[in-house]
């Protein structure tokens, strides 16, 4: 093959670098004022260090290449204290500058390679991952890399929508178990397909919770395409959904349902008596909780408790519960009682203390040996914060609660 020499002199420096031409033989000389250092390969360092600025994104870059200007000391002092603060990394932007140096930037340079693939190449690299983790060859952090770039190419090819290198570092912070905060518009439902895939691998299940039974049954179908186009099994879970499709639906590798509905199944399942009975049959994986603040902050205040049938007509604690409810419609809001409805919380006047007392027939409802108090206030609070199909439904005689309850809290975690 035909040989191009260039050679580059400085003043008592000599470097020859071959490369391969396609015409005749020739030589090329270049005079050059700089040093130029290469490496082995043939490629200088300044070069290496201008690809690897050019791969980076460019909410990267501009951050990185942003500098302070010293007019501004004197001339707008409130900018350059700005720009200063913005040039010092933080530990946030240190933890994306190295998921972008170990996650993004190897992921964009898969992009030729898997846009190469056929549909078929492309669904087969799920069962390659699930070999590679089942032999050990690989965890799921080890896979992330190919994961992300397969997931990507996927949703080009099935929605159009190709992810972008901010959604690469999205994903991998909801990987970590982190919050990652995303604007409106910035894409946080096609983010998740990348977590989701990822952790599904495993065969143990992942669950993408969402607040409400429109975007689950919305998110199953939009983004299931890509799950379903790598060879991967979606289920829904909805409000009417019956026990035998929501056993389907939390059997399937990536599971769409809102947190109510995650909530009292577990907790159905904690009351079931036989295995046959359970909904949720394979243990707790990976979840990706949407509107996280609202969910566990704002919703959580109301930790979850169900109730179901008693073991007898002569059950005591139901019987309580039920006299007290009586108790309770007898007493009156501001005379016997008061509500913070903001907090979500009753106390009880002296008046009623006293009402309640008569019509127990007990000498103290907060009696150590025979305590009312506890009954009396959660009825109290079903009776003036809770209402049917408002805050608890009634559904096959078994019914769901939403008041609090400090014995029976659910919570998640993203």
């Amino acid at each position: 093959m035909p040989i191009r020499t260039c050679v580059s002199r400085r003043s008592q420096n000599r470097l020859v670098t071959a490369h391969a031409a396609t015409n005749d033989d020739s030589v090329e000389v270049a005079e050059t004022a700089n040093p130029v250092v290469t490496s082995p390969n043939g490629a200088s360092s300044s070069e290496k260090k201008q690809t690897k600025n050019d791969e980076r994104p460019g909410f990267v870059r501009d951050r990185t290449t942003r500098r302070p200007r010293v007019k501004d000391v004197v001339k707008n002092p409130l900018r350059f204290v700005k720009d200063v603060t913005y040039l010092i990394p933080t530990g946030a932007s240190k933890t994306i500058d190295d998921i972008v140096e170990n996650v993004v930037i190897p992921c964009n340079r898969l992009d030729a390679l898997y846009r190469e693939y056929t549909s078929e190449q492309l669904k087969e690299k799920t069962n390659e991952f699930k070999e590679r983790l089942a032999n050990g060859a690989d965890t799921v952090d080890t896979l992330m890399v190919e994961a992300f770039a397969v997931v990507r190419e996927a949703a080009r090819r099935e929605l159009n929508m190709r992810h972008f290198d901010v959604q690469l570092v999205g994903g991998a912070l909801l990987h970590d178990g982190k919050i990652a905060e995303m604007a409106t518009g910035e894409g946080k439902t096609l983010t998740a397909t990348l977590p989701a895939y990822l952790n599904a691998l495993a065969g143990e299940g992942v669950h993408v919770v969402t607040v409400n039974d429109y975007l689950a049954k919305r998110d199953a179908e939009w983004m299931g395409r890509v799950h379903r186009s790598l060879g991967l099994t979606v289920g829904v879970v909805q409000s009417d959904s019956t026990p035998d499709e929501r056993k389907e639906a939390y059997a399937c590798d990536v599971t769409y349902v809102t947190n109510q509905e995650v909530g009292f199944d577990y907790l159905r399942d904690n009351m079931a008596s036989e295995v046959g009975d359970l909904v949720m049959q394979r243990r707790f994986n990976f979840a990706i909780v949407d509107e996280v603040d609202s969910v566990l902050i704002d919703e959580g205040r109301n930790p979850l408790l169900i109730t179901g049938p008693g073991s007898g007509g002569g059950d005591e604690e139901m019987t309580k519960y039920s006299i007290a409810s009586d108790v309770a419609e007898q007493l009156r809001q501001n005379l016997d009682y008061v509500v913070d409805f903001k907090q979500k919380t009753v106390d009880l006047t002296e008046r009623g203390m006293m009402v309640a007392e008569q019509l127990l027939g007990v000498a103290d409802v907060w009696d150590t040996y025979d305590p009312w108090g506890r009954y009396l206030l959660l009825a109290v609070k079903a009776k003036a914060l809770y209402l049917r199909d408002v805050q608890y439904i009634v559904r096959e005689g078994t019914r769901g609660w939403a008041f609090p309850n400090p014995t029976a809290t659910v919570s998640a975690a993203p």
